[in-house]
């Protein structure tokens, strides 16, 4: 293990948060190094992990890596392709090794049984540092991964003696794209010392080029152009206007002689995609059912499909959204979507039993019967594709006689999903109490301006923001013409008193230690650093005082640590303890 190895991976913890919650707000990245000695040596250990105590997985868990990536890799199909140039079979020799190694880094993960239960793991190849093979382990939750699309095949054959990985989603590409980055700052002297250089909106570009270039060695692995020019191509031709008109049409991308093609219109000469404006004139013709068809080189004509297996995974959609904004499909699931550049997931439909107890959260007195019949109203609001807003307060009957100058209040009725779809083809906000009565629509709300708004967001978003804060206890729900949609206010988990009380006790038991345990420490101070939400006044000023206090001790203990500054802790203002503190 090398000096400054904690801090390496703290800094890359960071980032990994970074990256990731920009793809999906509910990932909770989790981030550790192995280390597997490269050279026989007795006064080393075999296997080391950070953070070294207090983790799930041990360092003696990885003593056998070495031994298992030797069984691992004659399975290799590389295995049995001798080069003829010394050069380049020590190359290809080094490539099945590290390979090896984080195989059988993955496979000891995998063979922990609390490994596999929550948290999907990938593994970066390993970089020689001071004497040891590290690789860096990410983990990334299964529940959310599996919420979006992805392939199932993660491997192409290019032929008998070689295949290649591809990524079967947005999210294993940017998991990839990010630890191959981490693996270059590894190269780096002194790894952790300084800053690491990595930019979160980079990765994610990264990771859609990738997922483009893997589209296309799944159709035909001899698109070379097409391999590291498809992304650009997409993003440039939704980005032309034709006649006035903005970008619009769809390309089916495979082979050109694939069975599930109907050709309807074949042009004597193809047209190459990378003439972008001759292009974006073919996709004017692309609507209905016709697609424009593409082996992400060339544009052949226009096409209809008939029966395609999905299995197979070798024929995609690109479809022009608007201006630079596109989406790559498979099989009617969408992978990836790209505005301005920059990729991003499909938002999915609310996560119900977050809503339902939200609900319960909320409206203290709310029915179970009564939260069904609100999730239903939900979902009917979801699939309206103008977009809706929708508050539910148990003041909704109030509250429209005091806004009927701006909206329309109407005698309690129960709101069914049908005709809630009426409602919202009118602007305004439905009202309804928490037992699924309406009680007014089309109502333009009202409300103080606050701090809280987010101008890249809509007038319906931010007036139901403004609104809620200044109406609360209430629930607005904003369906946007994306079909995204948002709660306001979306609560945070809550959490047990019992468990910040314990980590307080924690630190102030250390004011008085004669030596000071330092994982001890910086484990109950990350756990209050994450929970800096649900503090109070006086947990603040206990922290304040016992960490001044503490690391001043340890500063004397270990003079030439690095410390990481963490931002003053200062109470939450708008904690509601009944909203987030769980009875116990």
């Amino acid at each position: 293990m090398w000096k400054y190895q904690p801090h390496f991976r703290a800094a890359a913890k960071y980032f990994a948060e970074r990256v990731f919650k920009d793809l999906d707000p509910l990932f909770e990245p989790q981030l550790f190094l192995v280390d597997i000695l490269a050279d026989t040596n007795p006064q080393r250990f075999p296997a080391c992990v950070e953070p070294e105590k207090d983790f799930w997985i041990h360092s003696e868990c990885f003593n056998g890596v070495l031994a298992l990536a030797q069984t691992l890799n004659p399975a290799y199909p590389e295995t049995g392709m001798l080069q003829s140039h010394p050069l380049a079979q020590e190359r290809q020799d080094k490539t099945l090794f590290d390979r090896s190694i984080r195989d059988a880094i993955r496979e000891t993960i995998e063979m922990e049984s609390s490994a596999s239960f929550s948290l999907r793991y990938f593994v970066s190849l390993p970089t020689r540092v001071e004497g040891y093979l590290v690789c860096t382990v990410l983990g990334l939750q299964h529940e959310v991964v599996r919420a979006h699309y992805e392939l199932k095949q993660s491997v192409v054959r290019i032929h008998k003696h070689r295949n290649a990985e591809v990524a079967v989603s947005l999210i294993d590409a940017a998991a990839k794209a990010f630890l191959e980055r981490l693996r270059q700052e590894l190269l780096k002297p002194d790894p952790g010392l300084g800053e690491l250089e990595i930019d979160p909106e980079d990765i994610i570009c990264l990771a859609g080029r990738s997922l483009c270039r893997d589209t296309v060695a799944r159709i035909d692995q001899r698109r070379i152009e097409g391999m590291h020019d498809l992304f650009n191509a997409c993003s440039t031709i939704s980005s032309l206007g034709y006649e006035k008109s903005a970008a619009a049409g769809r390309m089916i991308l495979c082979r050109r002689d694939h069975l599930s093609l109907n050709p309807r219109i074949s042009l004597t000469k193809p047209e190459k995609l990378s003439r972008y404006r001759a292009a974006r004139k073919l996709f004017q013709l692309a609507s209905g059912d016709l697609s424009l068809h593409s082996d992400s080189e060339e544009v052949f004509g226009l096409v209809s499909l008939r029966d395609y297996d999905e299995t197979q995974e070798d024929l995609f959609e690109m479809q022009v959204l608007g201006h630079q904004h596109w989406e790559l499909n498979h099989a009617g699931k969408t992978l990836m979507k790209v505005g301005y550049g920059i990729p991003s997931l499909p938002r999915l439909s609310f996560h119900e039993a977050k809503l339902r107890s939200d609900l319960a959260r909320i409206f203290r007195s709310i029915s179970p019967d009564d939260t069904s019949r609100l999730v239903t109203l939900i979902r009917a609001a979801e699939e309206v594709s103008h977009g809706a807003l929708l508050i539910i307060s148990e003041n909704a009957a109030a509250e429209a006689h005091r806004l009927r100058k701006e909206g329309m209040p109407v005698h309690a009725c129960l709101l069914t999903p049908d005709l809630l779809r009426r409602l919202t083809t009118i602007d305004g906000a439905i009202l309804l109490s928490p037992d699924g009565m309406c009680h007014g629509f089309g109502t333009i709300l009202d409300g103080m301006a606050s701090e809280s708004g987010d101008p890249s967001r809509g007038a319906r978003f931010n007036s139901a923001l403004r609104y809620v804060e200044a109406a609360w206890p209430c629930l607005a729900v904003v369906v946007s013409q994306d079909s995204g949609i948002d709660f306001i206010p979306n609560l945070r988990p809550a959490v047990r008193r019992s468990a910040i009380d314990k980590a307080i006790a924690e630190i102030r038991e250390l004011k008085g230690a004669t030596l000071i345990r330092r994982d001890r420490y910086d484990a109950a101070l990350d756990f209050l650093d994450e929970h800096r939400f649900y503090l109070r006044k006086e947990d603040c000023d206990t922290i304040i005082s016992v960490v001044e206090f503490v690391e001043a001790a340890l500063r004397k203990q270990a003079r030439a640590e690095i410390w990481i500054i963490r931002e003053k802790f200062v109470p939450n203002t708008h904690l509601d303890e009944e909203l987030y503190y769980q009875k116990e």
